[in-house]
């Protein structure tokens, strides 16, 4: 006997943002770079949003979910001795399900060694781009 599955609603494709890679620092910032990766890291990272947060819009979750996955990579950075992105790139999807969406956020980066203090908490680029979504 088969049991037959029932017919599920495929995920929809809303939207796709696109950032390529872009240098995070740049020649006004005097910093001594020890050691540079031999290639770019990269991380996938599955937001589901069941409901959006009723106080915000979807620009604010998605720009949420791209900062997150920053930290994540630069965490993983971490794990192989670097502290830094020298170059920074990143592409949202935006899915949709009935009510419910989901965001695939690829971040992709050039990591580094910087000697020195380093800023860690500097923003993604050009997250001005999400705030057209709305």
């Amino acid at each position: 006997m088969f049991w037959l599955r029932r017919k599920e609603i495929p995920w929809e494709l809303v939207e796709r943002r696109t950032v390529d890679a872009v240098p995070t620092y740049y020649d006004d910032e005097v910093f001594d770079v020890a050691a540079v990766g031999k290639a770019d890291a990269h991380g996938t990272y599955i937001y589901d949003l069941q409901e959006l947060r009723k106080s915000t819009n979807i620009s604010t979750n998605i720009a949420d979910a791209v900062v997150f996955s920053r930290k994540q990579l630069l965490q993983r950075a971490e794990e192989n001795g670097f502290n830094a992105l020298l170059l920074e790139s990143w592409e949202v999807t935006i899915y949709r399900k009935g009510k419910r969406y989901r965001l695939e956020v690829k971040y992709s980066g050039r990591p580094a060694r910087i000697n020195g203090k380093v800023a860690k908490h500097r923003p993604p680029p050009f997250m001005a781009l999400l705030r057209t979504h709305d």
